[in-house]
């Protein structure tokens, strides 16, 4: 090998990777009854993320969602109590009626359940029972309400992402391809393709910004920084919030979309990569074929990898990036049919 490079961060910044750190703790947030009682929502939720870890290292606030932190505790009956409890302050605080309860530690979108209603205590146990067991701590939030984009007849939900690499913010954001809560895939947003899908063009330097100030205050070499925008409910109303979701110091799918981009420079903005279904994955000479097929030198289309029958990902380039997202998924639909072999 002629060249390595090392792109990782201090092992002091391995705490961010969880979502515990952008919330109070159950008990923290109760300790504040006196301070929030008959407070506007925001005012509430600027309280309470006072309290967080996040707020205790930066020393600055975050545009965050309401949500607690439930740490794991040996005892089950105790866990699933802090689940209720946190459960009621989202509804009495917030006035919500939805939540999503997530792991603060986990890849992929895995173990969320989203849409939660927070009046079924039954549910809320039973959820409690199966991440005790499961272990780790949970986070429970508002339930967003994202707003929708087709690409390709496929709907992309809004929830940005941007990124450092080598201690350097990069260019634009990117959305995600979803089935469910896992992440399938990326496609690069540049500040014309947000306005193309209609999204609020003041918010696209508002993220930006924010990633930016939070490497400046932690000295990142490597992050992907999730955004949440959509609604909601409850004391909030139709007001549209922009929160950091998710903060990951460690590598992020969105790294493959990058890495194709800075080798195929002249592609300019318009990029994207999919995670094929698994009856698309079947043989990767068929994969490879009809990439081949498709791949110009003004625009490429290649592998990322491929582990036939079980996972592939490929990465397409297009004039926009709603233009290569779609061609993404009209690969994979074509792979997935055995057409265009």
């Amino acid at each position: 090998l002629q060249r390595i490079r090392v792109d990782a961060n201090n092992s002091r910044l391995g705490a961010w990777n969880g979502k515990r750190m952008l919330h109070p703790t159950v008990e923290s947030a109760l300790r504040l009854d006196g301070q929030v009682h008959d407070q506007a929502a925001p005012l509430i939720l600027d309280h309470e993320h006072r309290a967080s870890e996040a707020f205790q290292a930066l020393r600055t606030a975050l545009p965050v969602i309401p949500g607690y932190a439930v740490p794991w505790q040996e005892n089950r009956c105790d866990f699933s109590r802090d689940l209720v409890r946190a459960s009621t302050l989202l509804k009495e605080r917030y006035g919500l009626t939805r939540g999503c309860l997530k792991p603060s530690e986990g890849g992929n979108g895995g173990r969320i359940v989203a849409n939660i209603e927070l009046d079924d205590t039954r549910q809320l146990e039973e959820l409690a029972t199966k991440a005790w067991n499961l272990g780790g701590d949970q986070v429970l939030e508002a339930h967003v309400t994202y707003f929708e984009r087709a690409i390709a007849g496929e709907q992309v939900l809004t929830t940005p992402s941007a990124h450092v690499r080598s201690g350097e913010l990069l260019d634009g954001l990117t959305l995600q391809f979803m089935r469910g809560t896992a992440w399938k895939g990326n496609v690069f947003v540049g500040e014309a393709d947000w306005q193309a899908l209609g999204l609020d063009k003041a918010l696209y330097p508002k993220l930006r910004g924010a990633m930016s100030d939070l490497n400046r205050r932690l000295g990142l070499l490597h992050c992907g920084v999730d955004f949440a925008i959509g609604t909601l409910g409850g004391k909030f109303g139709d007001a549209v919030v922009a929160a950091v979701q998710d903060i990951n110091t460690k590598v992020t799918g969105a790294m493959f979309l990058r890495e194709f981009m800075a080798r195929h420079a002249d592609v300019g903005g318009g990029a994207a990569t999919r995670v094929l279904v698994p009856e698309a994955t079947g043989n990767a000479h068929q994969i490879r074929s009809l990439l081949s097929k498709f791949s110009t030198a003004e625009r490429p289309c290649e592998e990322v990898g491929i582990v036939p029958g079980r996972w592939a990902m490929i990465a397409t380039s297009g004039e926009t990036s709603v233009r290569a997202g779609a061609q993404a998924l009209t690969l994979e639909r074509m792979l997935a049919v055995g057409a265009g072999m």
